[in-house]
């Protein structure tokens, strides 16, 4: 695993497809800013990726942010995990239908289900 840093996250390259995504306290998450997770992670594999949402920290998307995720055809999978902070209803109602997303509670459940759903493995 190594370790990044972009503006406004640390990142975690699991070097199987995934990235985690530790995002700053407070930050509000823009198209910008997804614009920018997107070139790192077409930086590391240009094909399939997972993302792993690591909710460590709280934070928030602006509708721009969420509506940059249309225009990353790379990314196949997102898993979040809460740490048992309510799950995000208003994202999950604006999810792209073609996108899977999936919550968990523990970051192994999470690693597990993107290596699965974007690995075959």
């Amino acid at each position: 695993m190594q370790q990044h840093r972009i503006s406004y996250a640390n990142l975690i390259d699991h070097e199987n497809g995934i990235i985690e995504a530790i995002v700053d306290e407070g930050i509000e998450v823009t198209g910008k800013q997804m614009l920018e997770l997107y070139d790192f992670m077409q930086s590391r594999n240009p094909i399939a990726h997972g993302l792993f949402a690591n909710r460590k920290n709280s934070y928030s998307f602006a509708f721009s942010g969420l509506a940059a995720i249309l225009n990353m055809p790379g990314i196949h999978a997102v898993a979040e995990v809460t740490h048992g902070k309510a799950r995000n209803k208003v994202v999950k109602a604006l999810w792209p239908a073609q996108l899977k997303l999936q919550f968990f509670n523990t970051e192994a459940e999470a690693l597990e289900w993107l290596d699965k759903t974007i690995n075959g493995a």
